[in-house]
Parts: structure tokens; C-alpha cells; sequence
């Protein structure tokens, strides 16, 4: 499922600006926000879901934002 709500955001939000405003919305703790300039929304939103779903507590945080 996380799989799938990654892409969900990565084709959804065509601008980053965007992006980032649907994560600060649902209250995703912004540690590597600043990885998104350099990177493209699939690298970035890896690494962000990867992170998130190595802490239990994230764990709703990603079901919410799917």
C-alpha cells in the first residue's frame, strides 16, 4: 500500500511546491523537505516514505495521507 499512495503523490502534485503543502498539510515532519530541490518527487518521496515507515508511529500518518 505504500507503494502505491508514493506514486499516488508523485503523479497527483505536478509542482513540489504543491507536494510540499499536501505533507506540511498532513502534519509530515518536514527532516528532509529540503532534499526535495535537488532531488526529482520519486527520489524524494523514497526516501520520505522509507523513513516514515521505519517508525511505528508513522505508521498512521501514511494510511491518512492515502
Amino acid at each position: 500500500m505504500i507503494e502505491l499512495i508514493q506514486d499516488a503523490c508523485c503523479k497527483v502534485f505536478w509542482y513540489k511546491k504543491d507536494l510540499l503543502r499536501f505533507l506540511r498539510l498532513h502534519k509530515v515532519p518536514d527532516n528532509n523537505f529540503y532534499l526535495l530541490e535537488s532531488m526529482t518527487k520519486a527520489e524524494f518521496l523514497g526516501i520520505l516514505f522509507c523513513d516514515l515507515n521505519k517508525n511505528d508511529y508513522h505508521h498512521d500518518l501514511i494510511y491518512n495521507i492515502g
